[in-house]
């Protein structure tokens, strides 16, 4: 996956607001940056999407720690407004995409998109 990453133009990481989850994104970051620094040429942009969020789950505390949790991304890339967790999203396939599939994921696809041009 090494050459795939170091030629990209953006990489797109989903994570979630859950221990291991979020280790993992660490652990994919700090393997990014390495690639960085053996291969000067690596210049894709990242942006990290919050993904499966259920905006009724959550203290005052998790949800600020949530909060600083994206910023802490946001020093390594773009975080992209949340991906809510919706049944819709669970009902994938290869042929089509649904109205309500695409609706669930609009704003950070959007959000994307508009900054690679």
């Amino acid at each position: 996956l090494a050459p795939l990453f170091v030629g990209a133009d953006y990489i797109v990481c989903p994570y979630e607001y859950e221990d291991k989850a979020l280790d993992s994104t660490g652990v994919f970051v700090q393997v990014l940056n390495v690639l960085r620094e053996h291969n000067p040429q690596m210049n894709a942009k990242l942006f990290f999407v919050p993904n499966r969020i259920d905006p009724r789950i959550g203290t005052a505390e998790e949800q600020e720690m949530w909060r600083r949790t994206d910023e802490v991304f946001g020093n390594f890339g773009r975080v992209t407004p949340v991906v809510n967790s919706r049944a819709t999203l669970k009902r994938t396939n290869t042929f089509e995409l649904l109205g309500t599939q695409r609706d669930a994921v609009k704003k950070a696809f959007d959000y994307m998109l508009r900054r690679m041009k």
